[in-house]
């Protein structure tokens, strides 16, 4: 395995996109955490934290950024397929 030394470390944050319905505990607790990275510079960790009628509701409305975070997603964990099922259909959305 190699790394990409060129782009190591350029990131000053890591962002996730979270779909659950305990959003205000989520925004609460998890709100501006920072950690260091194996090199020893701090990273922030920015939760965007929406639970599913927000979303599907997002897209409805064709907000752009609804449809923008769903078409840069890595999907990480989604037990109920939530993003999965959101993230294939985006390209219907825009019609």
């Amino acid at each position: 395995m190699q790394i990409d030394r060129s782009y190591q470390g350029r990131k000053r944050s890591i962002e996730l996109f979270l779909i659950t319905d305990h959003v205000d505990e989520i925004r609460s607790k998890f709100s501006n955490i920072f950690i260091e990275d194996h090199g020893g510079k701090t990273k922030k960790i920015i939760n965007w934290t929406h639970n599913e009628f927000e979303l599907n509701d997002g897209l409805n409305r064709k907000d752009r950024y609804y449809m923008d975070m769903l078409k840069n997603v890595s999907i990480l964990y989604d037990p109920q397929g939530i993003l999965l099922k959101y993230s294939k259909n985006v390209n219907h959305y825009e019609q």
